[in-house]
């Protein structure tokens, strides 16, 4: 036995590489177990997501059942750079999305910086997430090597228990606290106002850990021909293996979105808003479904949609605008990326969608955006399109943040603003958007609907066919939609 294997294993070493491990299962569970994330961070191709992530992850599984021996020709200082330039190219793939314009990672203040339009994505946008999923397999390499390496050591049950007691169990909630308190910096005063604009700590963290932990593996643990000998029936798994990869790519290429050709004859449109409160209903439970029937019930062929924050670690990773637009089959935006921890807004249409843009208004306790794009109907007919969700709690904020809104709509036609205000009618920042815009209710049935804070504001001179309220229960806000002659 080596002197490594005879002496008895320290604490420090044992913490270290259940930090390690418990790394890896935080940076699989925050990024790669559902490529929708990755998506929504970059605004990347969903399918070629998906197909990347699934290409290295089966090429690693093909070369340890063919060639395991592969992994002994890895040097440690390989291994080393190998993890640094990943947890690198994972925290740019963020970072470099989080970028606001004039002011870099950190969101200004200053309420006369707002609005702030949303940098666009370009092809050098996506160079950090291509070198990440490029680099992929080594998480998986860790994995392997890290826990040989803790097997190996031999260590005592209550070391063991100790090590991923405060590495793994007291770790994991710290990090996910770290993935939250970005999205509510304000809510959660003094601790969560540090947190503001650092939603990229949270994966720079676990990949430094995975770095240093790496260290600690010794050459012996690296041999690989013990793993060659025991492998049997390499073609069955290799066919189960291809089997699976077919699957999971002709799953998202048939469960993505086919919007069918636009209906130009129309006369009248439905145009709906909803604030779905994540997914969940009234009493708090997950509720696509509920949601998606009453939905299908309106059958609107634009749709605003507020509180609609995809791709969490809160929500189960689960993108319930993705789901939505999917079972529609419907063209979708969301915005702005996840990654600036916005309250997310989102538009889905029928009609294709061109000229989107996010922008960011001044907020006190948590970072607003909201989704700008044309709708076009046809050659002669486009709609600019608004889904909007202030939330601010001083007056001052309130009118900043209206104000910054209706800027955007000057000089457009056929304006449709909608989304949860967060104000009722006569109040003033109410009073300020309808001497711009006709509130819509209004103008169909000549009174304001006084207790609601769900509107449809549009430009002077549209026709309101219907105007109806659906009481809210499967989510705790009504859902509003109209119907506009054409």
């Amino acid at each position: 036995k080596s002197t490594d294997e005879e002496s008895p294993a320290k604490f420090g070493k044992i913490l270290l590489l259940a930090l390690g491990l418990s790394s890896v299962f935080i940076v699989i569970w925050f990024t790669f177990i559902s490529p929708t994330v990755i998506s929504r961070w970059t605004e990347g191709n969903y399918i070629g997501i998906i197909v990347g992530v699934l290409v290295m992850l089966t090429l690693f599984i093909v070369g340890m059942i063919l060639k395991p021996d592969l992994m002994n020709a890895i040097k440690s200082w390989m291994l080393w750079a190998w993890n640094g330039l990943f947890a690198v190219s994972l925290t740019l793939t963020i970072m470099i999305h989080q970028i606001i314009p004039n002011y870099g990672l950190f969101f200004p203040d200053n309420p006369a910086a707002y609005p702030i339009v949303a940098i666009p994505t370009t092809l050098a946008h996506h160079i950090p997430l291509v070198l990440m999923i490029l680099l992929s397999p080594i998480i998986y390499i860790d994995f392997i090597l890290l826990s040989r390496e803790l097997l190996k050591i031999k260590p005592k049950p209550a070391k063991v228990g100790g090590g991923f007691a405060l590495g793994a169990g007291l770790y994991i909630v710290i990090m996910i606290f770290m993935q939250v308190l970005p999205n509510v910096w304000g809510y959660l005063r003094p601790i969560s106002t540090g947190f503001r604009d650092l939603y990229w700590l949270a994966f720079l963290i676990p990949g430094l850990f995975v770095t240093l932990s790496i260290l600690l593996v010794k050459k012996n643990t690296m041999k690989f021909e013990k793993t060659a000998r025991e492998l049997k029936s390499k073609s069955i798994i290799l066919t189960i293996l291809g089997l699976i990869f077919l699957g999971t790519v002709v799953g998202a290429l048939v469960t993505n979105p086919h919007p069918g050709t636009p209906d130009e004859g129309k006369t009248s449109l439905i145009i709906m808003t909803y604030n779905i409160r994540e997914g969940v209903n009234d009493s708090g439970e997950k509720n696509y479904d509920g949601q998606l029937e009453l939905i299908r019930s309106v059958d609107p062929d634009i749709l605003a949609l507020q509180e609609c924050d995809p791709a969490r670690i809160g929500g189960g990773n689960s993108d319930v605008v993705r789901y939505f637009a999917n079972k529609l089959n419907m063209f979708s935006y969301r915005g702005p990326k996840t990654v600036a921890n916005t309250y997310g807004t989102a538009i889905l249409s029928k009609y294709p969608i061109t000229n989107v843009a996010a922008f960011f208004m001044f907020s006190t306790h948590q970072q607003i955006g909201t989704t700008q794009a044309q709708i076009t109907f046809n050659s002669t007919l486009t709609f600019n399109v608004f889904s909007n969700h202030p939330a601010a709690k001083t007056p001052e904020a309130k009118v900043y943040q209206i104000e910054e809104i209706l800027s955007r709509t000057v000089g457009l036609e056929n304006v449709l603003l909608m989304g949860d205000f967060n104000f009722r009618p006569y109040s003033e920042t109410y009073n300020i958007t309808v001497a711009t815009l006709e509130d819509s209710w209004e103008q169909k049935w000549l009174s304001v609907a006084a207790t609601r804070i769900d509107h449809i504001f549009l430009s002077p001179g549209m026709t309101v066919l219907d105007a109806v309220y659906i009481e809210k229960g499967h989510s705790d806000h009504p859902a509003y939609w109209i119907e506009i002659q054409l």
